[in-house]
């Protein structure tokens, strides 16, 4: 399986980010949870992995409660996720569910930048900006066109770092060596028969 299974998942706070390390730990708990940029997210209610959102939450709730039990639990909830009320579409369980993952994240930013030299974009397909109107039917009419640009200028990128390192490796080596063509992850040099 490619993508790998589509469900809901919540983003943690950084802060909360340790606390979940911690509950897994101590309860022993399957780690059902995924990684997108440095982000925790943990499977939102109408997810199948759902037992390990209401479990951590009920721990969080325990340890806090403990401390000071006039606190409010649901502040508390809504005070772990990044966003409470919005969940984000990830997938799990295929080989390429960490790509896919990536990608889906990327085209929530309002600046669109390069995963491996973290170029910019043009703004052509960046988010609207915040208030203008039909900003979310943009960016989902706009989301696959979004992503095969981030893979395509990465590979952009790619041919960058390729060319100037065979740049350095001639020079290094006083290889008199022509660049003629390069076709995807593929260069071609011409050198004289020495």
């Amino acid at each position: 399986m490619t993508k790998g299974t589509e469900s809901r998942w919540k983003m943690l706070k950084r802060e909360a980010q340790p606390l979940l390390k911690t509950f897994i730990t101590e309860e022993k708990h399957s780690p059902d949870y995924l990684t997108v940029d440095g982000n925790f997210y943990i499977p939102a209610y109408d997810n199948k992995l759902k037992s390990l959102t209401t479990k951590f939450e009920q721990w969080i709730l325990s340890k806090v409660l403990a401390k000071d039990p006039n606190l409010s639990e649901e502040a508390i909830i809504i005070s772990l996720y990044e966003d409470y009320a919005n969940d984000v579409r990830l997938f799990s369980g295929g080989y390429e569910s960490a790509t896919f993952n990536f990608l889906e994240m990327q085209t929530h930013r309002d600046i669109l930048r390069t995963p491996v030299l973290d170029c910019r974009l043009s703004d052509a397909l960046s988010a609207l900006p915040e208030g203008t109107p039909d900003r979310d039917q943009f960016a989902a009419k706009y989301k696959r066109s979004v992503m095969n640009w981030l893979v395509q200028s990465s590979a952009v990128d790619f041919l960058h770092l390729l060319l100037v390192c065979m740049e350095w490796l001639c020079t290094e080596y006083s290889i008199p060596a022509r660049f003629v063509i390069s076709i995807h992850d593929e260069v071609a040099y011409i050198v004289l028969n020495c």
